[in-house]
């Protein structure tokens, strides 16, 4: 994403405006298809304000929280107490990956994040999962959707993200699917 984009999110982060809240259904599927966390490494990409980053964290993840904008960073971090998740302003299309705290993660998410991400961030964020990690993705389906249709992915993105991986689940609900994505672990 340009710096245009940056300055959009940062405004919008500014005047008070989230996402919607994490669902406890959210929270349940993604449980079921993470496992426990028992310290297992995780980056929470498009965290926003930090709210999936911090449920995560609590679920005994070793999570970090990334997003471009300064402003949601800033906000992470001041939501969050000590002792909680670590919180980094990270571009996944434009940055490298030098300011995360690892080079590889055990877990990586992104909650309604994917469809902004253009193709180099998409396979940044691939490329930072330890050998038979997961990518969980929880997107809009395009399908679904009666307005907002760049917010989502169609089901064509769904099948073609699915393909990339050795083996994956997926549970919808409302407009949303929860994308399991395994790696081999070659």
């Amino acid at each position: 994403m340009g710096r245009l984009a940056v300055t959009r999110w940062d405004e919008h982060y500014a005047a008070g405006r989230g996402f919607a809240p994490v669902t406890d259904g959210e929270l349940d599927v993604m449980a079921d298809h993470l496992g426990p966390g028992g310290g297992r490494t995780l980056l929470d990409v498009g965290c926003g304000t930090g709210e999936l980053t911090r449920h995560l964290a609590a679920r005994r993840f070793d999570a970090t929280g990334a997003d471009l904008s300064s402003t949601a960073v800033k906000a992470a971090r001041e939501n969050t107490g000590f002792g909680g998740p670590v919180f980094v302003q990270w571009d996944a299309d434009r940055d490298d990956t030098a300011a995360l705290p690892a080079d590889r993660f055990d877990v990586v998410t992104c909650r309604l994040v994917w469809a902004f991400l253009g193709a180099a961030g998409r396979r940044r964020v691939v490329s930072l999962l330890e050998p038979g990690g997961v990518l969980c993705v929880l997107t809009p389906v395009r399908e679904q959707l009666a307005r907002r249709l760049n917010t989502g992915m169609s089901e064509e993105e769904i099948i073609d993200l699915q393909a990339g991986f050795a083996s994956s689940s997926r549970v919808d609900f409302g407009v949303l699917a929860l994308l399991a994505l395994r790696d081999s672990g070659a």
